[in-house]
């Protein structure tokens, strides 16, 4: 869960001097495309889902930009599509990639490899085990390359990320062994089969791997993943295919080994590998750093590259250009709004563009990607639109100049947001999610709703209302029907320890305050332990939880008012 993990940031450039071309293009201003990529813009389907775009991964193809992405379409399947930048067009290369009409797609990659485009990912097969596929663009279609790519067809893969050196396309991913255990793979392809490149990537084959990012190189290929370890901490590591075997490529990154360290991203400066990633700190708040290799240890480049150190931050994206990398990341600004942010390495420092780069300061940005080429610079992400739904833009570098001033921090973006059409100051608007009537005008938010608490990503907060007597919710409209007391039952809602993210504990009382038992048992809900098969792809597409929350309950990006681990 970029998100997962959820979270991401655009860019602005202007003026700049020939010292400054010469050292690293600064990031300062960028130019966008206010229409989103979405193949669904209407954001109306047949089915109770959500056309969502998720995931965006960008390369380049010689001087066009490429971005592929998962999307919900209105059949409620994920489907993966790509487009190319075409003038101020975004064209879309041939149809859906999806393996099957009715298997669900995710994580796709982008790479470029002897002039070649490829893109990768995972689908859900018949037998509902997610399977690793390649294909390739010949200009008019895609084209499969071999066959699925999974060590064992009964092993769930996902992640899948791509990479390739002259003409050698790489592909790394994680798979579930029969014991359970999330194992790294790679392979290579040599033009008519693929090869695995060595075997038991995981530092330890008993501790799950995620979240893996590859880079290759002249002298091979790296790659980078968080793995836990025996105390149960996610690290990052670093390994090399020297042509003949993996070796390690130092310890783990982590700044401190006893604290979470998750969601590498890894690039190249000719054979030196700079690798990005987020850790939490002491104090819980997720933290994003950077690290190159000398050639006998990883060096940390500055420190954290949070805006505000308080704020968590997630999902970086790292890339480079001669040896200055940028890195793209979303962080939770004090107005409760993930927003996107870039810094550049300079003059031994981080600089950063002003922010948050969102289309909507207003609105949760999410899982940014970027790459670059020449002096242009390009960060694509997903944004929720005033309906709740995560739309796809890209953003380009235009005008590269960055103010010579040490780096900015602690910016504080719960102002107004401005609108970069009109340049009219906007106000929050609450009912993002519900459904609109298009032939009844939208109206201001319930008099009532003045009174009521607000959560930090501006939505009303039902349960501290209840809390602090505002209101007092009944089960039922018959006056003549008691109120029933609330079910004192939390139920626990294990998630994969891989994720890294805290458990659900589901809390009846809370939903039993306004509803009978009815509205979800037996219909939404078997009433029997491990009878659900809930997780987040049904929830997005309006089953189990999706029923209600992001129509009328609260929306599903605000992760953590769920993933809290407690009530």
């Amino acid at each position: 869960m970029s998100s997962r993990n959820l979270i991401v940031t655009m860019i602005t450039l202007a003026s700049f001097s020939l010292l400054s071309l010469i050292s690293g293009m600064p990031v300062s201003s960028m130019d966008s495309n206010s229409d989103s990529l979405n193949i669904n813009r209407s954001g109306t389907t047949s089915l109770a889902t959500t056309p969502h775009a998720l995931s965006p991964s960008l390369t380049f193809k010689g001087d066009i930009p490429y971005v592929t992405w998962a999307e919900v379409d209105a059949n409620g399947v994920s489907r993966i599509y790509v487009r190319h930048q075409e003038g101020k067009e975004w064209v879309l290369d041939g149809g859906s990639l999806n393996q099957s009409l009715m298997g669900h797609a995710a994580s796709p990659a982008l790479a470029v490899v002897g002039g070649k485009l490829y893109a990768g990912w995972s689908e859900i097969d018949a037998k509902h085990v997610s399977q690793v596929y390649v294909k390739e663009w010949d200009g008019e279609r895609w084209i499969p390359v071999g066959g699925r790519l999974n060590i064992n067809p009964a092993g769930s893969a996902s992640n899948p990320v791509l990479s390739g050196a002259d003409a050698t396309l790489y592909v790394a991913w994680t798979e579930v062994n029969p014991s359970g255990t999330s194992l790294l793979y790679v392979r290579q392809w040599d033009g008519k089969s693929w090869t695995p490149l060595g075997e038991g990537l995981n530092r330890n084959t008993k501790k799950h791997a995620m979240t893996p990012s590859l880079a290759a190189a002249k002298d091979g290929v790296y790659l980078a993943w968080a793995e836990y370890d025996a105390q149960g901490v996610a690290r990052v590591y670093v390994d090399h295919w020297d042509g003949a075997e993996w070796k390690h490529v130092g310890e783990a990154v982590n700044i401190d080994p006893g604290r979470h360290a998750l969601s590498p991203s890894l690039s190249m400066a000719g054979s030196s590998p700079y690798v990005a990633w987020m850790e939490y700190d002491g104090e819980g708040v997720s933290q994003i750093y950077v690290k190159r290799w000398s050639g006998k240890e990883w060096g940390l480049m500055g420190n954290s590259l949070n805006i505000n150190a308080s704020m968590s931050a997630t999902v970086p994206s790292l890339c480079i250009k001669g040896n200055i990398p940028y890195v793209s990341w979303t962080e939770m600004g004090s107005n409760g709004v993930p927003g996107l942010y870039v810094k550049q390495w300079k003059r031994n420092s981080w600089f950063q563009t002003e922010g948050p780069l969102n289309v909507d300061a207003e609105r949760a940005a999410a899982a940014p990607s970027v790459a670059i080429k020449d002096n242009t610079l390009y960060a694509a992400f997903t944004e929720i639109d005033q309906r709740g739904i995560f739309q796809l833009y890209v953003k380009e570098l235009t005008d590269p100049d960055f103010s010579q001033s040490a780096p900015k921090t602690g910016i504080d973006n719960s102002s107004p947001s401005i609108s970069p059409q009109t340049g009219e100051i906007k106000k929050r608007t609450f009912f993002t999610s519900m459904p609109k009537d298009p032939t009844v005008k939208e109206l201001p938010p319930p008099l009532a709703f003045k009174y009521l608490p607000r959560t930090p990503m501006g939505e009303i907060n039902w349960m501290a209302g209840i809390r602090g007597g505002v209101l007092k919710p009944f089960d039922s409209i018959d006056p003549e029907v008691r109120p029933s007391s609330p079910v004192q039952l939390e139920i626990p809602l294990p998630v994969k320890k891989e994720f890294g993210i805290p458990d659900v504990l589901f809390p009846h009382s809370s939903h039993t305050m306004w509803l009978d038992c009815r509205n979800c048992h037996p219909t939404i809900f078997a009433p029997k332990r491990a009878g659900n098969p809930i997780t987040m792809h049904r929830i997005l597409e309006g089953e189990y939880c999706g029923r209600c929350h992001g129509v009328v309950a609260f929306r599903l990006y605000d992760c953590f008012r769920c993933h809290s681990g407690s009530p």
